[in-house]
């Protein structure tokens, strides 16, 4: 697992897996919570990584938490490309609540002429009141002015309302004895009935309308509404006809004014007593971020102690606990602008337990992409022991412009109910086993994206892919090769199973791949091809004085030293556990003290892991020998990984010279060749080309500059320099006729 938790990595580059893991998933989308008849729900939203996957569902877990054995959980594995239908993916949360207990009118006194406010002393010009309805269905039929409409199952403006103009789409009314706020009831019932015909039937009108109420300017003539602020309260007392709370939807900048939503008639009183407090409202709180657009707005409440009220007897009645919701736009900036809203909220039960409940979410219906929010209770929190209607807030979320499609990744939604079973730290812990799918070559086409631990096309996916990748063409991958090694890896039964999620040059991506399968990989001729260590046979080249520079050679020795790792000790990933695990090799037996210590990325075998660590450690006991030399073109013969023949005189590896003439099976010399009495002696010859014929049997002539070889030459020799470099060969006795080297480095000079 590559992180103990499910993160938002923002910034960081999507993983890309190769082979079968568990993967805690990065989360594509912030997690969000609800509540459902007392019981909490989690929603995350995750990334595997890119590409295809092939999840096994009955690995899903929260923690160490099999899914299968939880109660209500539902997930939905989502292939690139198509749509997440199992929840909403874009809901943003603010981190600004934190169970915030919601205060009452109670709480809040009015006071008149407090030093912190100054307050106007008299007031007028509280513009006309009108309220217009307006139907988005249906129409109003045979309404006309002075008729009553009489509307009930709205949040806010039930009432009987006298008509002063109609038409079939909207009416107009002035004479109102109480306001709510705009909305746009589905199920508002509205009648009407004519009051100069009182025994006329009640008719039924549209049942889905608009109300759009005006707004009351109170503007004061002396003194100022300084303090004063969005969603506080204007409380009038000793006037004509407009005493009560009036709740502020804007300020004048120079405190001149307030406007406010409410039934008010037109009057200047000489003294009247006006205070401005907050009503208890508790906020403004951001619902969406600059850059979102809000299209819903959702509360989660919960009554700690739970609700009802307790008799002597220990029974628990009913009790109901009411709350509202001022809205109010957000500009580009911030800044607030327009009217608010009131969103209204009951909660009845009668229980002793957390009551816990996400009503309802709304649309916004401010005209901007933003909102902010301020809460209270309407009714007053009782101080009575016996009764239980404590009210806190548990969360702000905000329903935005769903993505759903997440082009090249696979997604993985999951939605799990809060129990005992499921604590808060694992439900931010999801997990799950899966495996890549990724093409395969046949030897002439690519596969469908099929799951594979293959380390093969593991390696020509990164090569191969436009995003992540070098996105290179396939002539310029040496798929010959790799099909090759995919049969031999598959034989022995080695994989790579990795996962990549930190910055790393691609290169660096490559080699680790290759290296689960002891290989590297190498650019020879603009071919990207891999080299895998192992048992060779044919040699692809020779080296002699004649294509040695002169004074090049030369050759380090590693001793031993009292420092040196006494074994090799590899970590590799437990499948059982998806924890790291060990194993240790000493290539001179017993158990290493001091083991060099090596991380086997993308192992998850523990035979394969043994096998490394076995030939980690006997490269260190047994490859102490570095030979390095300078040559010309011929240093474009040879790759990292081949098997080459070397012959020198310094060293005495072999012997060497060049072909003056051939005779049938006879051939002549440059220089004089040695003779070990009774040894059998061998001869490599150089082709035309630079590949190397033999080694076959040679037998003394009748000088030192003279042998046979009974086994016929596949190449016309070059017997003199007109035709180019003279045919060089390697002689010696036994197997002393060259020293075998691996090619580990080939660095052009110029």
């Amino acid at each position: 697992v590559s992180s103990a938790a499910n993160r938002k990595r923002v910034g960081e580059p999507i993983p890309v897996v190769y082979g079968r893991h568990r993967l805690m998933p990065d989360l594509i989308a912030s997690p969000y919570v609800y509540y459902v008849n007392d019981e909490q729900f989690v929603t995350s939203i995750l990334c595997l990584g890119n590409g295809e996957f092939e999840v096994d569902t009955s690995t899903l877990r929260y923690g160490e938490a099999l899914v299968s054995e939880l109660d209500s959980v539902s997930y939905q594995v989502v292939p690139p490309g198509e749509p997440l239908t199992l929840c909403r993916d874009h809901v943003s949360t603010s981190q600004a609540i934190n169970g915030q207990t919601l205060a009452g009118p109670s709480a809040d006194t009015p006071v008149y002429g407090a030093p912190r406010l100054t307050f106007a002393t008299s007031y007028d010009g509280i513009s006309t009141y009108t309220l217009t309805i307006t139907a988005s269905s249906g129409i109003f039929s045979v309404v006309v002015p002075t008729d009553e409409v009489i509307v009930t199952g709205t949040s806010g403006n039930n009432g009987t309302w006298t008509v002063a103009t109609a038409s079939a789409t909207v009416l107009t009314i002035t004479s109102v004895s109480a306001i709510g706020a705009n909305e746009s009831p589905i199920a508002g019932l509205i009648t009407r009935r004519r009051v100069a015909t009182a025994d006329l039937p009640l008719i039924t009108l549209p049942t889905a309308v608009t109300f759009t109420a005006a707004t009351k300017t109170v503007t004061a003539t002396a003194g100022t509404f300084t303090g004063a602020a969005v969603g506080w309260g204007v409380t009038s007392a000793n006037t004509g006809s407009n005493n009560g709370t009036f709740t502020i939807v804007s300020v004048a900048g120079d405190g001149s004014s307030v406007v406010v939503y409410e039934s008010l008639t037109n009057e200047t009183a000489v003294n009247p007593q006006l205070g401005i407090h907050d009503q208890g409202f508790g906020g403004w709180f951001e619902v969406a971020g600059p850059n979102d657009t809000l299209l819903q707005i959702e509360v989660d409440l919960i009554a700690p102690r739970g609700i009802g009220t307790i008799a002597g007897d220990g029974s628990i009645s009913g009790r109901a606990i009411t709350a509202e919701i001022l809205y109010q736009a957000l500009d580009s900036t911030g800044a607030p602008v327009g009217p608010w809203r009131v969103q209204q909220f009951s909660i009845t039960a009668s229980q002793q337990k957390v009551v816990r409940r996400t009503p309802p979410r709304w649309v916004n219906d401010l005209g901007y992409p933003r909102a902010r929010v301020r809460f209270r209770r309407t009714t007053t929190e009782s101080t009575n022991n016996s009764d239980l209607d404590t009210l806190t807030l548990a969360g702000l979320k905000g329903y935005l412009a769903d993505v759903r499609i997440y082009p090249g990744v696979t997604t993985l939604a999951v939605v799990g109910k809060a129990t005992e079973q499921l604590s808060g730290q694992q439900a931010g812990q999801v997990n799950v086993v899966a495996q890549r799918k990724i093409p395969t070559w046949n030897g002439t086409t690519w596969s469908a994206p099929t799951a594979t631990s293959s380390i093969a096309w593991a390696l020509a996916d990164v090569l191969r892919d436009t995003t992540y990748g070098a996105g290179l063409a396939d002539d310029e991958i040496d798929l010959e090769a790799l099909t090759a090694l995919d049969a031999l890896w598959t034989s022995r039964g080695d994989e790579f199973n990795g996962v990549y999620d930190q910055s790393l040059t691609l290169w660096e991506g490559v080699q680790r791949i290759a290296r689960a399968g002891r290989a590297v990989p190498i650019l020879a001729g603009g071919v990207v091809t891999v080299v895998r260590d192992g048992v060779r046979s044919v040699r692809a080249a020779m080296f002699t004085p004649a294509t040695i520079l002169p004074g090049s050679l030369s050759i380090e020795y590693r001793l031993p030293q009292d420092q040196d790792p006494d074994g090799t000790n590899v970590a590799w990933i437990d499948p059982a556990t998806w924890q790291p695990a060990h194993v240790e090799f000493r290539a001179t037996g017993g158990t290493p003290i001091n083991p060099a210590a090596v991380d086997l990325f993308g192992i998850t075998n523990e035979a394969q892991a043994t096998r490394e660590a076995t030939y980690l450690d006997r490269l260190r006991i047994y490859q102490r020998k570095t030979i390095r030399w300078r040559t010309e073109m011929d240093g474009h013969l040879v790759s990292v990984g081949d098997l080459v023949a070397l012959a020198h005189d310094v060293p005495a590896w072999g012997q060497s010279a060049e072909l003056l003439a051939q005779d049938g099976t006879a051939y002549t010399t440059t220089d004089p060749l040695t003779w070990t009495a009774g040894a059998t002696h061998y001869v490599l010859f150089r082709r035309p080309d630079g590949t190397v014929f033999g080694p076959h049997v040679a037998t003394a002539g009748a000088t030192t500059y003279e042998f046979t070889c009974a086994t016929a030459l596949d190449f016309v020799p070059r017997l003199d320099l007109s035709q180019g470099d003279r045919t060089t060969i390697m002689f010696g006795p036994g197997a002393a006729y060259t020293q075998d080297v691996v090619i580990t480095a080939v660095a052009p000079q110029d």
